[in-house]
């Protein structure tokens, strides 16, 4: 899930390459190309988050414009402008697809309905929210700047527990059988029945935080650089992904190149579980095999094509496409290669 932090920060890593120049360090040759991308515009600021709905027939966007945007696919065309009232920072699908949720720069927490776009109830916290995700059809995560996790229960409106897992909660994630749910910074795995902190992986997730879908694996995000994926139950870190580009710099004696980790503000998985996303500040979505033991060492497919940070990524239900969201303002709609 992204926020005001993580977008700032790779804003300025992306303003720092521009200055100098780069050379890719991944291959070409190791990675399979994907088709040019369908782009989505109406977005007046970056956009932050990008959510699938569950049919697959629409997706649905968030932005510093203070709005949620939601779009048909196949098609791209904005059927609905929702108004938010002030930045957003994360948007949130329910698993029957029939709410959507938004967090940001205002107190508030908005819930529409999809079908209709009509506000369904609007929630106000204590403070501003940086990311939401939504726990089962009528119960949401909220994750705040200062540091707590609020569980609301939609039908009423009230918050039925709040966990301190400070000191601000950039991400959220719930694993599939809805009893767990994943949290950064730092990266923590919480029990949802009771609120308990049951583990600790070794991770920050500033950026981002999945389970995938068989409940199996657990990825996160980092300022620091790359992704990490973890086993579940026991979070053993078992793969690091690295997102390293070279970047040549010219000094008094001369010019160096220096490898430079860059931060990676989206994970997600597919629904099968076997691909992996990363994105973030280099600008790219990069795709990795997942299998019984852990990532492999390169991404298999490569996507370029946005001009600044990407800021959230997410697959359609039969993996056919991947959505990507950026700072520069477009959504961007990947069909994937067959193999």
């Amino acid at each position: 899930m992204r926020t005001v932090p993580a977008i700032a920060i790779a804003a300025m890593l992306l303003g720092a390459s521009t200055v100098i120049a780069s050379q890719d360090s991944i291959a070409r040759a190791d990675v399979t190309p994907a088709d040019d991308p369908a782009v989505m515009k109406g977005h007046t600021a970056g956009v932050t988050g990008v959510k699938f709905s569950s049919d697959g027939r629409w997706i649905a966007s968030s932005s510093l414009d203070g709005t949620v945007r939601v779009w048909s696919w196949p098609g791209g065309k904005a059927v609905r402008v929702l108004p938010g009232g002030g930045e957003l920072y994360d948007v949130a699908v329910s698993p029957d697809g029939k709410l959507i949720a938004a967090v940001g720069d205002s107190r508030d927490v908005i819930v529409w309905r999809a079908e209709s776009g009509a506000i369904a109830r609007t929630i106000q916290l204590p403070i501003r929210s940086l990311s939401t995700v939504f726990i089962g059809a009528d119960d949401l995560a909220v994750g705040s700047s200062d540091g707590k996790i609020r569980l609301i229960d939609l039908a009423t409106g009230r918050i039925d527990r709040e966990i301190a897992a400070g000191p601000e909660v950039f991400a959220l994630a719930v694993s599939p059988d809805r009893r767990l749910l994943a949290s950064g910074l730092p990266l923590a795995v919480w029990e949802i029945s009771t609120g308990k902190r049951i583990a600790t992986p070794r991770g920050f997730a500033q950026g981002d935080v999945a389970f995938s879908p068989d409940g199996k694996w657990l990825a996160s995000g980092e300022y620091t650089g790359g992704g990490r994926l973890f086993t579940m139950p026991s979070t053993e870190l078992v793969s690091r992904l690295a997102t390293n580009e070279e970047k040549r710099v010219q000094g008094p004696k001369g010019s160096s190149v220096l490898s430079v980790s860059m931060p990676v503000t989206a994970v997600t998985f597919s629904s099968d579980g076997a691909l992996l996303a990363t994105a973030g500040g280099d600008r790219r979505i990069q795709l990795w095999r997942v299998s019984g033991n852990g990532a492999d060492e390169k991404p298999q497919t490569v996507l370029e094509g946005h001009s600044m940070s990407v800021t959230a990524v997410s697959f359609s239900v039969n993996n056919a496409f991947i959505a990507s969201a950026s700072l520069d303002h477009t959504v961007r709609m990947w069909k994937l290669p067959r193999n």
